[in-house]
Formats: C-alpha cells, structure tokens, sequence
C-alpha cells in the first residue's frame, strides 16, 4: 500500500514538473517573441528589458541566450562593452553550445572593433566545428590585419575560402586590400 502511494506520488510530482517546465518555457518564449517585436522598430531600450527579465526570470531557457544575442546585435559601435558583457553572459550561461559558440565568435569579433586583436585570437584558438570553419578562419584574418600581420591574415583569408560559408566576394575583396603576397626572391632582397 505504502508502495503504491510512494508511486503514485512521485508519478503526479514528476507530471507536476513537467508541467511547470513548459509552462516557464511557453511563458519565456512569449516575452522573446516580445523581445524580438521591440528589436523590429529598434526599441534598444525595451529589448534590453526584455533581455533582463528573461536572464532573471527564465535563465534556465534557451530564450534568454537568443535575448542576449539580440541585444548584443543591438547595440552600436558605442556601445561595444555592453555587447561584449551580453555575448560573456551567453557564453558562461547558455545552456546550448550552438549559442556559446555564435557568441564566441561574436565577441571576437567586438574584440577586433575594440582594438584587442590578441584577446580576439585567444577566444578564437579553440577546436570549431565545420560549419564554422570559414567565419573562424575570415575573424583570424582581421584579427591579424589589425595587429598588422599581413601574411597571417592573408593565410588565414585564403584558409576562409576554402572553407565557405562565408562570403567568397567579400574575402576576395580582402585579400586583395592585402595586396599580393611577396614572393620568396622579393622577400629575401627585402
């Protein structure tokens, strides 16, 4: 008897949970989609909001990563610490790697703006996954243009293009503002 009750307790306990998970998860999901109609007219003030009660009230969610990245994709050159600290909550909060790595890859690229190459090429020195694999290799490249290492920009530019997915055009365009590489006997005799 004792037995069957116990079951029949953690049974309903377990539902209860449940239960509760996806109501936090619908209700998360609801203030994102909020979130992401405030971004639309570029209301900067209320998705950061937005942004804030679902780190505090839903946390646990993916949603309050997502809300993290659009804010930081919000926020102008200006405000590049602010967008730096959001993409650090993702990646030392965020639950799915996808979004650590997205966030990753975008602080870096702030690091850059910012004029800390060498911070950008450490967030950056990490095994990636293929999908990656090109948009690593094209933030490598500006990472060493900015400290003034053409070579290694222009390998890591080249590595980017045979990688895809990024923009081929775009990377071209890069290399040649690298103009062309030195040949050995040039290289030598200067």
């Amino acid at each position: 008897m004792f037995g069957a009750v116990l079951g029949i307790g953690l049974l309903l306990g377990w539902r209860g949970w449940i239960a509760y998970q996806d109501n936090q998860g619908r209700a998360a999901s609801t203030l994102y989609a909020q979130l992401l109609q405030e971004a639309a007219v570029h209301d900067g003030g209320r998705v950061a909001e937005l942004a804030r009660r679902l780190r505090e009230e839903y946390g646990s969610t993916p949603y309050a990563a997502l809300a993290a990245l659009e804010v930081a994709a919000l926020k102008s050159e200006a405000e590049l610490d602010q967008s730096a600290g959001e993409l650090s909550w993702v990646m030392e909060h965020g639950d799915e790697a996808i979004l650590q790595d997205l966030a990753r890859l975008r602080l870096a690229r702030v690091r850059i703006a910012q004029g800390r190459a060498e911070e950008a090429l450490k967030l950056l020195d990490r095994d990636w996954g293929l999908a990656y694999a090109g948009l690593v290799e094209e933030a490598r490249g500006d990472a060493w243009r900015a400290k003034g290492d053409e070579a290694r920009a222009r390998q890591a530019y080249t590595k980017a293009l045979l990688s895809g997915p990024a923009d081929p055009a775009f990377l071209r365009m890069k290399l040649d503002e690298l103009g062309e590489a030195p040949r050995p006997a040039e290289a030598a005799a200067g």
